[in-house]
């Protein structure tokens, strides 16, 4: 579906859900579960065990819940949260916001003074990173940053 302000949302196992345009929604419950948006200020949301989310464009926001799920944001100042033990949480553009939980993984992108872009990787419980909390990368380190 393309068209701005638009929604859709599944409720069983490996279900996948993918919308595009301004303002979108997607919504996944059940495991093993697919939610994607592009578009400038989109939402992916998937709840269930080992499911994916991913959202690309302006302030975008990816959200996973579950143990092994993962979120992935692609944009300016977009926010990837994943919620439950082994999740990562990615965000691939600048002003971006990563949380994660137990045992998870936090990527985020950062520019150096040369203006090339960098990658930093933090696993919460390590270097002081702490789980469910959320942090932005500055500078070449992470920083905790407000929560939404």
């Amino acid at each position: 579906m393309t068209t701005p302000n638009s929604e859709i949302q599944t409720s069983k196992n490996f279900e996948h859900a993918q919308v595009s345009g301004q303002y979108s929604h997607a919504l996944t419950f059940g495991n093993v579960s697919h939610a994607q948006t592009a578009g400038e200020h989109g939402h992916a949301r998937t709840i269930g065990f080992s499911s994916h989310a991913q959202a690309a464009g302006f302030a975008s926001y990816a959200q996973a819940a579950g143990d092994s799920s993962n979120a992935q944001v692609s944009g300016y100042c977009g926010r990837a949260l994943a919620m439950g033990e082994d999740g990562i949480a990615c965000a691939l553009g600048l002003s971006s916001k990563v949380r994660a939980g137990e045992n998870g993984v936090i990527v985020a992108t950062w520019k150096d003074k040369t203006g090339r872009m960098k990658v930093l990787v933090g696993y919460p419980g390590k270097n002081g990173i702490e789980a469910d909390t959320w942090y932005c990368a500055k500078d070449g380190k992470w920083e905790k940053a407000e929560s939404e």
